[in-house]
């Protein structure tokens, strides 16, 4: 029996940032500036990505690097250690898939595909 699956490209795929050019300061929406020295990384573009669950693929110099999947793909970014070690890197690319089997397949393909092996790795976020 043939399976015939084809992968979403990385150009079909949302490409997320994950990380500003910059710090910038905080700002309130009523004007305020209270603690105007305090600085984030984080996007807001980010923060819409809260609790929704997908497959994710972090990209250094135009290669893919790293593969994950995840049940919260806002916090996931947050605290990714291959993003704190990789401080370049701006932009996520993500797929929404809410089921988790199919979350589970569609990174061993993609963990096979870009590095030929896949490997599992329990995740929680």
């Amino acid at each position: 029996m043939d399976i015939n699956l084809k992968l979403p490209s990385l150009e079909s795929m949302e490409r997320i940032r994950v990380r500003l050019n910059e710090p910038r300061i905080i700002e309130y929406k009523d004007g305020r500036k209270i603690n105007s020295s305090q600085k984030t990384i984080i996007p807001s573009e980010l923060q819409r990505h809260k609790g929704r669950k997908g497959i994710y693929l972090i990209c250094k110099n135009n290669q893919v690097k790293y593969i994950g999947a995840t049940t919260n793909f806002e916090m996931r970014m947050r605290i990714h250690n291959f993003l704190k070690k990789n401080p370049d890197i701006q932009y996520v690319f993500f797929l929404e898939e809410e089921r988790k089997d199919k979350r589970l397949l569609f990174e061993m393909i993609y963990k096979y595909h870009y590095f030929g092996q896949a490997k599992w790795e329990y995740y929680t976020h």
